[in-house]
C-alpha cells in the first residue's frame, strides 16, 4: 500500500473520524425529528379546525371528508393523540351529503 493507502487507513482508523461522523448523524436525526415535530403540529391544528367547523356545520361533503380521512390517517401514523381521533369519530357520526346536495340547499335558501 502506498503513501495514499497509509493516509485512508489512519483516516478511517482514527476515532476523531468516527466521533464526526456520529456527530453528523445525531444531527440529521435531531433535524428529522424537529421537522416530525413540526409536521404533526401542522396536521394537528388542521384536523381540529377541520373536524370542529364539520362539527358546527352539523354534516360533512364527501369532498370534506375524504380529505379529512387523508389527514388524520397521516396525523396518526405519525403519532398524534387520541383526541384528534375522538373527533374524528364525532365527525364520523355526522350525516354525509354530497356537493349537489349542498349546491341544492343554497339555492333552497
Amino acid at each position: 500500500m502506498g503513501p495514499a493507502g497509509d493516509l485512508l487507513v489512519a483516516v478511517f482508523a482514527s476515532t476523531g473520524f468516527w466521533s464526526l461522523m456520529t456527530m453528523l448523524v445525531q444531527r440529521k436525526s435531531e433535524n428529522r425529528t424537529a421537522e416530525r415535530k413540526a409536521l404533526l403540529a401542522l396536521l394537528h391544528e388542521r384536523v381540529y379546525k377541520l373536524c370542529n367547523q364539520y362539527i358546527s356545520q352539523g354534516y360533512v361533503t364527501t369532498d370534506q371528508y375524504d380529505n379529512l380521512k387523508y389527514l388524520t390517517d397521516a396525523y396518526e401514523k405519525l403519532g398524534g393523540n387520541g383526541t384528534g381521533r375522538r373527533l374524528k369519530q364525532e365527525v364520523d357520526t355526522l350525516p354525509i351529503k354530497t356537493e349537489e346536495d349542498e349546491r341544492y340547499e343554497e339555492r333552497e335558501n
